[in-house]
C-alpha cells in the first residue's frame, strides 16, 4: 500500500516497477562487485527492495534503509515471501541508527546522486569493518542542470521509449515510459544536482582512498572500495 505524508510516495509504484523490469541491467555490476562470505550487510536507499532481495541471496543478514515509508510499504510486500534474512528500517543515511564497523558490506544504487556527497561518503565509511567493502552506483552527467530541468526530464523520458522497447519488448517499453514520465513529473527531484563523472570521482577519491570506478553504461559510475584490514577506517 502506498502511504501517504512522504515526497516519494507519488513515483513509489513507477520506482517499483522500473527495478524489477529493468534489475538485470540495472544491479548487474553492483551484484558482481559482492564478495563471498558476507556476514552483515547494508542496502542504503533500499526504495522497494528489489535490489535488496538479490543481494540477500549472497549474504547472511542485510539491512536496508530508507527514507520513505510509501517505499518501504512496497519493499515489505516484496519481501514477505522471500525475506527470511532482510531488515527493513526508516532511517536517513546523514544519521543512520548503527554504530561504527557495524558491516562487512554497504551498498547504495542510484541514491547518491541525489545527495550531498562530502557529508554522506565519511558516514558510508565509518560504517564499513576493517577488510569490508563499499559499492557505489549513481548516475552522472556532464550537463547536470538539464538533468534537473522538468521538460528535459519529460523529453528523456519520450526518449528512451525505442531503446525501452528494444530491450524488455513493446509493452513492458510503454509502461516503463510511463513511469519515467510520472517520476519526471512528479518528482522529487531537482535540489540537487547529479554529480558529472570528475565530481563523482574526486569525491569518492578523497574519502576511499584507493578506490576503483567501473562505468557500467553511459550516465552510470560504480564505486568500490575495500577498506584496509590493518587501519582505521574514519
Amino acid at each position: 500500500m502506498i502511504q501517504r505524508g512522504d515526497k516519494f510516495a507519488p513515483i513509489a509504484d513507477a520506482y517499483d516497477l522500473m527495478a524489477r523490469t529493468t534489475s538485470a541491467d540495472r544491479y548487474a555490476n553492483l551484484l558482481d562487485n559482492i564478495p563471498d562470505g558476507v556476514g552483515r550487510a547494508l542496502d542504503v536507499g533500499c526504495g522497494s527492495a528489489v535490489l535488496t532481495l538479490q543481494i540477500a541471496r549472497k549474504v547472511g543478514l542485510i539491512v536496508g534503509i530508507d527514507v520513505s515509508p510509501s517505499m518501504l510499504s512496497l519493499a515489505r510486500e516484496n519481501c514477505a515471501a522471500d525475506g527470511r534474512n532482510v531488515v527493513l528500517l526508516i532511517a536517513d543515511v546523514a544519521q543512520p541508527p548503527f554504530s561504527d564497523r557495524s558491516f562487512e558490506l554497504v551498498v547504495s544504487c542510484n541514491v547518491l546522486q541525489r545527495l550531498p556527497l562530502d557529508p554522506t561518503l565519511p558516514v558510508l565509511r565509518r560504517l564499513i569493518r576493517p577488510g569490508g567493502r563499499v559499492v557505489i552506483d549513481v548516475r552522472v552527467s556532464s550537463w547536470p542542470r538539464f538533468h534537473s530541468w522538468r521538460p528535459w526530464r519529460v523529453v528523456s523520458a519520450l526518449r528512451s521509449i525505442p531503446r525501452l522497447a528494444l530491450g524488455y519488448g513493446q509493452h513492458s517499453a510503454w509502461k516503463l515510459a510511463e513511469a519515467r514520465l510520472r517520476r519526471a513529473l512528479k518528482g522529487p527531484w531537482g535540489r540537487v544536482l547529479l554529480p558529472t563523472p570528475a565530481a563523482f570521482r574526486d569525491a569518492c577519491s578523497r574519502y576511499l582512498p584507493g578506490c576503483r570506478f567501473v562505468h557500467r553504461q553511459p550516465g552510470a559510475m560504480t564505486a568500490i572500495w575495500d577498506a584496509p584490514r590493518d587501519a582505521q577506517t574514519r
